[in-house]
């Protein structure tokens, strides 16, 4: 069973920060491999999801305004 751990600003961060340099050349699922291994705890899916809501809204995703 996967481990769901809470998005706080240091993990949230980390997606930020990739989503902002390799956003336009990666796919969701490409990014979402990649910080696998930065991001202990969440499932690729959680991960993706993230990444999909910070593509969509720059200034951050809505749990975080």
């Amino acid at each position: 069973m996967t481990r769901v751990t809470k998005w706080d600003p240091e993990n949230d961060n980390i997606v930020k920060s990739f989503v902002k340099e390799h956003g336009r050349e990666w796919s969701i699922s490409e990014m979402a491999d990649e910080l696998k291994s930065q991001l202990p705890g969440f499932d690729n899916s959680s991960i993706q999801r993230r990444i999909l809501q910070w593509l969509q809204n720059p200034r951050g995703p809505s749990d975080l305004l």
